[in-house]
């Protein structure tokens, strides 16, 4: 179960041409799984150039661990011929001293019955072009369920 706070957002993304398509959604009710949400007004952002972006959650199958991953986020991101520097980062508080949790953030998502690992990723020294690519196509896997999508990070 998702927990809802106020400051929680419903994030669409959409090409300019399909805007109008989501109007009705404006202050809908939407009963999901017997919990009541109303939507509010939208607010519209286009994509922009940032040196850095960073992506939530990254799910890339068949990688768990962090230094196979980053291996697999660089080889995308060349596909992509995006040069920028991926990385995972670290969590601001740091494990307690003898606990076996990283200090990178790695993060799971159910979906069903699955547990699906992804990481927190970051990719600095981006190109303005670099930047919107990355933002427009995402990488990985599990993009309808918000994995692999990046927003400017400055």
């Amino acid at each position: 179960m998702l927990e809802l706070q106020r400051f929680s957002k419903l994030r669409i993304r959409i090409d300019t041409d399909n805007i109008e398509t989501l109007l009705p959604l404006v202050g809908a009710e939407l009963a999901l799984d017997g919990a009541a949400v109303r939507l509010g007004s939208p607010t519209v952002e286009m994509l922009r150039p940032s040196t850095r972006v960073r992506s939530r959650i990254v799910v890339i199958k068949g990688f768990v661990e962090a230094e196979p991953f980053l291996g697999a986020v660089s080889r995308q991101l060349q596909t992509l011929e995006i040069a920028g520097r991926p990385g995972i980062p670290f969590r601001k508080e740091a494990p307690l001293p003898g606990s076996n949790k990283s200090p990178l953030i790695r993060r799971t998502l159910r979906i069903r019955d699955k547990v699906v690992v992804g990481f927190c990723v970051a990719v600095e020294e981006l190109t303005a072009e670099e930047s919107i690519r990355l933002q427009e196509a995402g990488i990985g896997g599990r993009r309808r369920f918000g994995c692999g999508l990046f927003l400017p990070s400055e």
